[in-house]
């Protein structure tokens, strides 16, 4: 089947004991190397140290997830993965840390055909088994740039090894408050690449924050209009606490600085603009952001900007 029909495939492994000192050798039962996953906490699959862990929900979400591109795979593969899947917990890992050997890795919770998936890797030469660090098996296609490993209910899947060594830490503090009915939620451990975002953005601001949450829902079309669009909010705690009404007048000043330069508008700066026509509450010690309405393209747009700033 050709590379283009991106499906999953798990194979339980057998594997035999030493034999004893009685000379009888014993068989180990097929294992499930994803068997522990419903019993983990969600964002305990995917490495520590990363840049951003994100929560999707990938039906509500599947507009925007058509537009994504994971890896090497094309749109069409992508969306293959979003169509069986009822959630996705991601990571994103910088790319300028050498000590890290992946650039992302997810999690997907779904309905997977084992039997089919099984027929398209194996009669697929670019789809090699490979062993993990821990010695369980998974799939690695160099022409995709992606590994993968699942079971009926679980995916694995990464550009590089998908278990983890050390699992990811618990979300901060208020962050399952916080993504109440969002369709993709996460939160940033550095502030440094959303600052390198704002910078490509040309959008003058600098934030030193201790957590950085985001969270998109989607907003009710007009009666005239079938195109869903979406609003992102974004939510800084601070490390100075003082600073929340200096950073809420420089955004404002952002929005007339680059509503100012209209002539020259690219994808980019019409993305920046989304960013910074918004309503902004501050308190003590914390800025919320939330957009106006924004397409799937721009806000696609926003996350491909971010992630290549990791």
């Amino acid at each position: 089947m050709a590379r283009f029909i991106f499906t999953f495939l798990f194979f339980c492994f057998l594997t035999t004991c030493a034999t004893t000192s009685n000379s009888v050798q014993t068989i180990v039962k097929p294992m499930d190397p994803l068997a522990d996953l419903d019993s983990m906490d969600e964002f305990a699959p995917l490495e520590s140290g990363a840049a951003a862990y994100i929560f999707i929900d990938a039906p509500n979400s599947r507009p925007i997830l058509d537009l994504f591109v994971l890896g090497n795979m094309t749109r069409e593969q992508f969306g293959k993965i979003a169509g069986q899947t009822s959630a996705i917990r991601a990571a994103l890992y910088k790319r300028t840390d050498q000590a890290q050997r992946i650039n992302f890795m997810a999690v997907a919770q779904g309905d997977y055909p084992n039997v089919l998936s099984a027929m398209a890797l194996t009669a697929n030469p670019d789809w090699q088994k490979v062993h993990a660090w821990n010695g369980a098996p998974y799939w690695y296609s160099e022409t995709a740039a992606v590994s993968l490993v699942m079971n009926t209910k679980w995916t694995l899947f990464s550009n590089g090894d998908p278990f983890a060594r050390i699992p990811a830490p618990l979300p901060p503090a208020g962050f399952d408050v916080f993504r109440q009915d969002a369709i993709i939620a996460g939160w940033l451990t550095d502030d440094a690449p959303l600052n390198k975002t704002f910078d490509i953005m040309e959008i003058p601001i600098e934030i030193n924050a201790r957590t950085i949450f985001f969270y998109v829902d989607y907003i009710q079309p007009s009666a005239d209009s079938s195109e869903r669009v979406y609003k992102m909010t974004l939510r800084f705690e601070l490390s100075d606490p003082e600073q929340s009404a200096g950073l809420m007048t420089l955004f404002e000043l952002a929005e007339l600085f680059i509503g100012e330069n209209s002539a020259s508008d690219t994808p980019l700066s019409l993305a920046a603009k989304s960013l910074l026509t918004n309503s902004i509450k501050a308190e003590e010690g914390v800025l919320t952001l939330t957009t106006d309405g924004l397409s799937a393209e721009r806000l696609t747009l926003i996350f491909n900007a971010f992630s290549a700033c990791l």
